[in-house]
């Protein structure tokens, strides 16, 4: 098993904002084992058997992890 960690500091400013986007590139997997999820607020959230090559949403004190879907 593999363990891969993002953090995501997302900033606004005059006219821009970072994306709220945080990537992970899992290779060949179908399927990941596990997602943790450490909020600033100290929340905790753990999502486990998500399938691969999606884009996700999850939202703190929810029970779901939703998928995103990007406007053009």
């Amino acid at each position: 098993m593999r363990k891969l960690v993002r953090t995501m500091f997302p900033q606004n400013s005059y006219r821009s904002q970072t994306p709220f986007r945080v990537h992970f590139g899992i290779g060949e997997a179908a399927r990941v084992d596990e997602i943790h999820v450490l909020w600033p607020s100290g929340v905790e959230q753990t999502f486990t058997n998500i399938a691969a090559d999606r884009h996700l949403l999850v939202v703190e004190d929810s029970d779901e992890i939703m998928p995103y879907v990007t406007r053009l």
